[in-house]
């Protein structure tokens, strides 16, 4: 499935996948203006992160440096404190990137997979 859904009132694009194992995953994606507008929604996605593990540079395929990149734990947005979702977050210049699900495994098989137009 995949359509556009509103997220503190910034409009983001969504395709969500099913996993060999049973699980499913959500990719979130927006292209804004500049740079810091990128820059600033992998901020608020830190600032609601239970806890992250690591920001650090995102590379390119050749190696480039073209944005930032941080793992993620989520709340789930469910009423029960300890659901939480995986997630990795980066930015490629302007467009923003985040991959979430209950398994961290899938997240991070998804990243290596996903290709997207720049």
């Amino acid at each position: 499935m995949s359509g556009d859904l509103i997220q503190d009132g910034t409009d983001f694009g969504f395709t969500t996948y099913g996993c060999p194992d049973g699980n499913s995953l959500i990719v979130i994606y927006n292209r804004f203006r500049d740079e810091t507008e990128a820059t600033a929604i992998l901020d608020k996605e830190l600032a609601r992160a239970v806890r992250s593990e690591g920001r650090g540079p995102k590379r390119d395929a050749e190696g480039k440096v073209v944005g930032e990149r941080v793992q993620l734990v989520l709340p789930s947005g469910k009423n029960k404190p300890d659901d939480t979702l995986h997630a990795v977050a980066w930015t490629d210049g302007a467009i923003f990137h985040e991959i979430e699900s209950v398994s961290l495994p899938d997240v991070l098989a998804m990243e290596k997979i996903y290709r997207y137009p720049r």
